[in-house]
């Protein structure tokens, strides 16, 4: 399956109780948050991801705000680390990067089953940066 739709289902399991919430987060951590250097792929799987929920209504702003929320203190706790703030900068630059000059891994439908079209690419990319400039 494509992994928007196993997200937002999991997004929307994630108000069921605590321990469905911590558990959808560490998945989502282990997808996205485990290094510092994102991928530009896993990038494009997260803006697919806040876009896709975004307009089901799902307040995504909302759970990217408390995974950055354990990413920091992951980083925190790691005596090599960079620090949050070149790691967020990383994840920025790769969105803006795809936002201005979209990925041949995009146009070729690579990122998922199937590629969403530019302009919604373009919208879950935007939903995805405003989420990052709140956390």
């Amino acid at each position: 399956p494509d992994v928007v739709d196993v997200a937002c289902d999991l997004m929307k399991r994630s108000s069921d109780s605590d321990t469905s919430r911590n558990l959808v987060l560490g998945t989502f951590e282990l997808l996205w948050f485990m290094d510092e250097e994102p991928s530009p792929l896993a990038a494009l799987q997260l803006a697919r991801v806040v876009g896709a929920a975004s307009t089901m209504d799902m307040a995504p702003c909302d759970i990217l705000a408390e995974l950055l929320a354990r990413f920091r203190s992951n980083l925190g706790s790691t005596t090599r680390s960079t620090g949050f703030d070149f790691a967020v900068r990383r994840w920025t630059s790769l969105l803006l990067h795809e936002f201005v000059q979209p990925s041949l891994a995009h146009r070729q439908g690579q990122v998922g089953e199937a590629a969403p079209t530019t302009g919604s690419h373009r919208r879950a990319l935007l939903c995805t940066l405003e989420a990052f400039a709140h956390a």
